[in-house]
């Protein structure tokens, strides 16, 4: 007799895809940064969340900020900005980004794409390629929105 297997019994996520660095194939070890965005159409608040994972200790770092955006997916594009910011003070190197928006890890993936229609993105991608330059390598991957514990942020400060 066949059974059917009703749900998927694991995830696999694709590797991170490089965007930056010095190092052309990613270290054995990396610090994984989390980040998400939220928007609120009715009221126009807008923040950001990310984790980080670090190599060098057990501790896990979470940031939760409100910004001034114009859309979901402006505060999508500022969660990763803020996580590599995140990543930077707490000195990695070697970082891997998850998102789950795959618009925007598509624009970041897409190097020969520079063309953006909207001017918050054209800033956003700037601002993080920037911010890219002084990592040893830095890769993003999209993973599925389930999957993201920087949107848990979001609830645990609303029940705060």
């Amino acid at each position: 007799m066949i059974r059917r297997v009703s749900k998927p019994i694991g995830k696999l996520l694709f590797p991170f895809t490089r965007v930056a660095g010095h190092v052309t194939h990613p270290p054995l070890i990396l610090a994984t940064v989390q980040t998400d965005g939220s928007y609120a159409h009715k009221t126009g608040d807008a923040r950001v969340a990310a984790i980080l994972t670090p190599t060098k200790s057990h501790n896990t770092f979470r940031h939760l900020q409100s910004i001034s955006a114009e859309s979901s997916t402006e505060a999508e594009w500022a969660s990763i900005s803020m996580g590599l910011e995140l990543a930077i003070s707490h000195s990695e190197g070697a970082v891997g980004v998850e998102n789950d928006c795959l618009g925007v890890i598509n624009t970041l993936l897409s190097p020969h794409d520079t063309w953006l229609r909207h001017e918050y993105a054209r800033y956003w991608r700037y601002r993080i390629l920037r911010q890219a330059k002084g990592f040893v390598w830095l890769g993003l991957r999209w993973i599925p929105r389930e999957q993201n514990r920087a949107d848990d942020l979001f609830r645990v400060a609303t029940t705060n």
